[in-house]
């Protein structure tokens, strides 16, 4: 099994998360995580700078509804099961496709 990536630690971890996107689903959930109130608008890697990462920076920490939605999500993500929920749909879902 494949570690979790590093967005999905911090989201699980509770804390506002700082996307830099460089590739593939990085930029979804970069523009994800901003969209949700859990973190700053994401740097794409050709803009990042020093000073654009220490204004994410000090954004995630000193914004304290950032800090409470993050919180919140990190919290349900933690109480949910990932794994039997998925195993729940992709069995009603093979199920559908046996009785069609």
């Amino acid at each position: 099994m494949a570690a979790p990536a590093p967005t999905a630690l911090g989201l699980r971890a509770g804390i506002p998360s700082c996307v830099v996107s460089f590739v593939f689903d990085q930029f979804y959930w970069g523009e994800r995580i901003a969209e949700l109130g859990v973190g700053p608008r994401p740097i794409r890697h050709r803009n990042l700078t020093v000073d654009r990462l220490k204004e994410a920076i000090r954004l995630s920490v000193n914004n304290a509804q950032m800090r409470h939605n993050a919180a919140e999500l990190g919290h349900k993500l933690r109480a949910e099961n990932g794994i039997e929920n998925a195993t729940h749909i992709i069995r009603r879902i093979l199920k559908e496709r046996r009785a069609a």
